[in-house]
């Protein structure tokens, strides 16, 4: 996970929250050895009138990058994400956030163009 560091001993599950949500992460790295590094990110939201702090996941996608021998960087292609992926995360989303709840991926959430 990738917590924001500015708030790394927040209790909350979320990295960046707002009412306009937008992801920003470019990964800086000054070495440019081997590597292969992909990231998930889920667009989740809270209910405000629910008795408990519940994350429900609404999308995800997963993109990164692959540095060579060589140095060179390659992108890798966006992927649309769905409930298999969500589910992968539960286990540690669930122990490293014990007060909150987790949701799982809801059928209709599913976009069938994927």
């Amino acid at each position: 996970m990738d917590p924001f560091y500015l708030f790394e001993d927040a209790p909350s599950p979320y990295a960046f929250f707002g009412t306009n949500p937008t992801l920003f992460d470019a990964p800086s790295r000054d070495e440019r050895a081997s590597l292969d590094w992909t990231a998930h990110s889920y667009l989740a939201w809270t209910p405000m009138d629910d008795s408990e702090r519940r994350v429900v996941p609404l999308a995800g996608f997963s993109w990164g990058f692959t540095i060579d021998s060589t140095g060179s960087i390659a992108l890798q292609e966006v992927q649309a994400l769905g409930a298999v992926n969500w589910d992968e995360h539960l286990t540690y989303l669930r122990s490293s956030h014990p007060r909150w709840l987790f949701d799982k991926w809801q059928p209709a959430q599913e976009d069938p163009m994927y």
